[in-house]
């Protein structure tokens, strides 16, 4: 923003320049956590998912395509993590993200549909989960392999053993059980294959898979859900009564909350067992919100176990759940309060505890739970979740992690396009960065132009201004900006007088002109300065109180003339932060 003559402007009480520093950031503004600040480390989250993918298709190579003699498996977790990075295409297109998925879903497809390393026979359940890729890849290409492909495993589906109640089993090796981590494996790919392919008594069958398992796993008491369920009851793990297990393993309850959320993209609006899944929904998120970790805003590997020995807070689950509560936001299955506060603490969690920065540059996902299951020596016990190893950069995390960012990102009412994302901020590069950058002080100046308007006017006080320093003014000054930025730009022009306003924000193209003996007064009350906006807070890029005059993604604007901004900083109206402990500071 390039001043074009000079404002007669004292900076000192009659300017509150940048933020209104109220302590809230990067969340619903109204919400306060007793840590301080939320805010994601410098960058927005679908900035973090780029930086997430570009660090994981790095890492991974071309090892997750199938080649012959080569060690890939059509396995669940791929198909997770490309699914993750079709998603992500649609906000990042020039990153080769559909790219690397077709090279790694579909080098396992042969021209006749057949899948490499496949088998039909296991009847698995996890085997379906990288169909949701192959449909993408359909939808995008129409080539007739992916059809194929996905006609088989839908035949697994026709095929695939059932309990009593037509429930399906987990797989082959598992019978009589149902998991809720099979629900995530098979009914978003169900439902989408009903709706592509116009098979409605599919919807119905995936309605059941959902009832059942909700109904046999849920606990009133915790309000969360068992990981497995045994029809006959006499698994080592069972319950001799019920048939669940014995514990709340957090990654289960988060493909089962995932599958929910991601069925209904497919489910028709009028179907009648439609409602019965958003309740569902809600009463898994209800679940997740009451067991948040209050220090951290993560999620433990045994959910209501907190801080028991050998327990710890798990990122495959918390990014699970944050994707979940984010994405049932923005659809409108559940409500704002409580859960979009819950979601951003749960992010902001995972970005100041689970995210290692690489020296490369890239960043890591720390403390995913490899594996876990029940049978063949898993009893489902507290020790026996704890047990089972800790890595860095599990796909069933990363693929969440992404997924999150871009539900986050639209949450919070960000661009949903992304274009160059550098390395994960980095404390031992700032120094030389800086440096590099002073040293491009004359390049750079000598490519800053001052801006040029029409020479059209626009006067607030043709929109309902009053200059009596009393009136609110906030709305006339907007439509004044509105208008002049539809015109093609020009200058909105505030005369001699006093006027009341809460935040301006400029648009591309106007000039805001403050004659001499005008003065804008800025109101004291925080709540004019929601919503939250995309600021910086002490460096850091965060969501927080409107500035008192702000552009986001404008261009070719300015502020001239030798008015006054009056913030009205004095202490009366604005607290200084420091030593206010009821805000989080010290």
């Amino acid at each position: 923003m390039q001043r074009t003559q000079k404002m007669a402007t004292t900076l000192c009480s009659k300017l509150l320049v940048g933020v209104v520093t109220a302590g809230i950031a990067a969340c619903t503004a109204q919400k306060v956590f007793s840590n301080g600040p939320i805010g994601f480390d410098g960058a927005t989250p679908l900035e973090w998912s780029v930086r997430m993918a570009d660090s994981e298709v790095a890492r991974r190579g071309d090892s997750l395509a199938w080649r012959p003699g080569g060690r890939a498996k059509w396995d669940y977790t791929a198909g997770l993590f490309t699914l993750s990075l079709l998603k992500l295409h649609a906000h990042a297109p020039e990153r080769g993200y559909f790219a690397y998925a077709e090279r790694t879903i579909g080098a396992f497809i042969e021209p006749d549909g057949t899948i490499n390393t496949y088998k039909l026979q296991d009847y698995n359940l996890d085997n379906i989960n990288p169909g949701k890729t192959v449909l993408a890849l359909y939808l995008a290409t129409k080539e007739e392999r992916y059809k194929r492909a996905i006609e088989l495993l839908r035949s697994q589906l026709r095929q695939h053993p059932r309990t009593s109640e037509g429930g399906f089993w987990h797989k082959q090796r598992y019978p009589y059980q149902m998991w809720l981590d099979g629900i995530y494996m098979c009914a978003p790919f169900y439902a989408e294959y009903g709706k592509v392919f116009g098979e409605p008594a599919v919807f119905d069958d995936v309605a059941k898979q959902i009832r059942l398992i909700a109904t046999h796993t849920y606990d009133t008491n915790t309000g969360l859900f068992y990981h497995g369920w045994d029809e006959k009851k006499q698994q080592d793990w069972a319950n001799r009564i019920t048939g669940t297990s014995s514990n709340f393993w957090g990654r289960a309850v988060g493909w089962f909350a995932m599958a929910l959320v991601d069925v209904l993209d497919f489910f028709p609006t009028n179907h009648p067992n439609r409602a019965e899944i958003i309740d569902t929904l809600k009463k898994v998120c209800d679940g997740v919100v009451r067991w948040q970790d209050a220090d951290t805003g993560l999620w433990w590997q045994v959910l209501d176990q907190g801080n028991r020995k050998g327990n710890y807070r798990e990122a495959t689950a918390s990014s699970m759940f944050v994707y979940t509560l984010a994405k049932a936001i923005n659809h409108g299955y559940i409500a704002r309060d409580p859960y979009e506060s819950v979601a951003l603490r749960g992010y902001n969690g995972i970005i100041r505890h689970l995210i290692r920065r690489e020296p490369d540059g890239a960043i890591s996902l720390t403390q995913c739970c490899s594996v876990a299951g029940l049978g063949y020596g898993r009893d489902g016990s507290f020790e026996y979740y704890i047990r089972e190893p800790i890595v860095d950069n599990d796909l069933k995390g990363v693929g969440p992690f992404i997924l999150a960012g871009i539900e986050l990102q639209q949450l919070l009412g960000l661009p949903m396009k992304v274009g160059s994302v550098g390395a994960a901020p980095s404390h031992a590069t700032g120094v030389a960065t800086v440096a590099q950058e002073w040293a491009q002080m004359e390049q750079i100046l000598a490519r800053i132009k001052p801006p040029t308007f029409p020479t059209r006017e626009f006067s607030i006080m043709d929109f309902g201004a009053a200059a009596d320093g009393k009136t609110d003014c906030t709305d006339a000054i907007r439509k004044a900006i509105e208008a002049c930025a539809r015109a093609g730009g020009g200058r909105v022009v505030v005369p001699a007088g006093e006027y009341l306003t809460g935040p301006i924000h400029l648009k591309s193209g106007v000039e805001l002109h403050i004659e001499g003996g005008a003065t804008l007064k800025f109101k004291t009350d925080p709540n004019a300065y929601l919503p939250a906006v995309l600021t910086r807070f002490e460096g850091m890029e965060c969501f927080n109180y409107s500035p008192l005059i702000y552009a986001f993604e404008q261009e070719n604007i300015a502020i001239t003339g030798e008015g006054v901004l009056d913030g009205q900083a004095d202490n009366q109206n604005w607290w200084p932060w420091k030593g206010k402990k009821e805000f989080g500071w010290i």
